[in-house]
């Protein structure tokens, strides 16, 4: 009967393992094979079951491998924080905002737009806003939103006899229109304190999309 294991004494092959066997009141101890050096240090070795030194547990004699240390588990704590959205407060230029009034005043396919120069009645392709000019004026304006900048023809600024500038104008600065031709960019003018640039005239007085004006719209503008 074996009652339990203990280590024997250290020789030059390493650590040997000593087997107590009890039986008839008597108790002798039977030495077995020397403990695997590789299983002792490693807990495992290269040989597995054909190696020649023993691969056994000291305490209860079961090849399991020396004692493993317990893995320690990690606690996770996840904790919620109640944010409350804030608006940015949004100011405004009192001349964004006169811009912003004039876009709120759209017509859309209104046959009735009066047009500034020649006070007929003609319908424009498109919502259009209208820019009042004084004396009883209004000019309509397309609302093109794949356009740049803001166009007019430089014969409409002529027959309104608007002041011209040439700041920011190179003999180099050229438009292609929609429908294909290129024009020049001949100077830039305010119209309600909405500056366009002014397009060398051709044969049709409506240059920019057979209308006009045209008139970019901004992003600004939308989030009135």
């Amino acid at each position: 009967m074996i009652t339990g294991v203990k280590e024997g004494s250290r020789g030059s092959l390493g650590k040997v393992n000593s087997v107590i066997e009890t039986g008839n009141g008597t108790s002798k101890e039977v030495v077995k094979k020397k403990i695997c050096y590789n299983w002792r240090r490693a807990g495992k070795c290269r040989f597995g079951r054909s190696c020649k030194f023993a691969h056994t547990d000291f305490k209860d004699g079961t090849a399991s491998g020396p004692p493993k240390p317990p893995i320690e588990k990690s606690s996770v704590t996840v904790s919620s924080v109640e944010v409350s959205p804030k608006q940015p407060e949004v100011r405004q230029s009192e001349e964004t905002v006169e811009i912003i009034q004039r876009l709120l005043n759209i017509v859309d396919d209104d046959p009735c737009v009066v047009c500034a120069v020649s006070k007929t009645k003609e319908k424009l392709a498109g919502p259009t806003i209208s820019i009042p000019l004084g004396q009883g004026k209004i000019l309509s304006a397309l609302l093109d939103t794949g356009a740049y900048y803001n166009y007019i023809s430089a014969s409409l600024v002529e027959k309104l006899g608007l002041a011209t500038s040439s700041r920011g104008v190179s003999e180099s600065l050229r438009v292609t229109l929609a429908d294909g031709p290129v024009r020049q960019v001949v100077a830039v003018v305010d119209v309600a304190k909405i500056q366009f640039r002014v397009l060398q005239g051709g044969r049709n007085k409506n240059a920019i999309l057979g209308v006009r004006v045209c008139v970019i719209v901004e992003s600004r503008c939308l989030l009135a």
